[in-house]
């Protein structure tokens, strides 16, 4: 057991290497996108042409967020129980997080319920996602993609959807303090018999909501804070803090 189970980390670990370059490329809109949707304040934009067949879709959402890179990265999507905070139309459980040094990354199932209710079944992936943070005031990577894993078995009430290289990238607001412009890449094939265009529609309308609801949940305050796993390594200066010097032994008659 425990073997095969290094093997699954091993093969979890390559996916996401190689999905890397995919996404970066996307959230830099490298391609042919078109805007299929504007409202609130949030752009979404469609891929047409991709090279994951005709039944994957690929959309990216951009936008303004009023947290910091940091925040949308460890408090809004990593942080516990986030992801009811700014979903009301999904569920996620960790199976597995993994911390090394370069390449930490979750396990997780999501259940997902949409938008489509009579029209669309209710969906779960199996995926895992790993994340990159270049430093407070930078920019954060977030990626994801859909794997197989006998500890995410399809279960009767679902149908299992697939998420190809998909997440978040974020950068600080060149003017708003405390604030970042975030792009949201979703590669799905929810595997339903819908026309896609019925499917763009409702997509973008959850990515706009998406952008809503973080907003909202951030003027509340309302994110939880960042789990101590998912933060980086702290440096050999921060981890070192300054003892101040014992009086013990001195002469206090001075």
């Amino acid at each position: 057991q425990l073997f095969r189970t290094m093997a699954e980390t091993k093969k979890h670990f390559d996916s996401l290497q190689e999905c890397w370059e995919t996404f970066r490329c996307d959230a830099r809109e490298d391609g042919e996108w078109s805007v299929v949707k504007t409202a609130d304040d949030v752009v979404v934009k469609q891929k047409w042409k991709t090279n994951l067949g005709p039944e994957v879709g690929c959309l990216q959402a951009i936008g303004c967020l009023p947290v910091t890179p940091q925040e949308l990265l460890y408090r809004v999507n990593l942080a516990p129980g986030a992801a009811k905070l700014w979903s009301e139309i999904a569920n996620v459980e960790i199976m597995e997080h993994v911390k090394g040094p370069e390449y930490p990354y979750d396990l997780y199932l999501q259940q997902h319920f949409p938008s489509l209710a009579g029209l669309v079944s209710a969906r779960d992936f199996v995926l895992v996602r790993s994340w990159q943070d270049e430093g407070e005031g930078k920019d954060i990577w977030m990626s994801w993609r859909s794997v197989d894993d006998e500890r995410g078995p399809e279960r009767d009430q679902f149908v299992r959807a697939y998420m190809y290289p998909s997440g978040w990238h974020a950068t600080p607001h060149p003017e708003r303090p405390g604030h970042c412009i975030a792009r949201f890449v979703v590669h799905t094939n929810v595997r339903v018999a819908v026309p896609w265009w019925i499917l763009v529609k409702s997509l973008s309308t959850e990515l706009v909501d998406t952008f809503k609801r973080i907003r909202k949940v951030a003027a509340e305050d309302g994110f939880p804070p960042p789990h101590e796993a998912h933060l980086p390594p702290k440096s050999a200066s921060t981890d070192a803090e300054v003892q101040p010097e014992s009086s013990q032994g001195k002469d206090d008659s001075s």
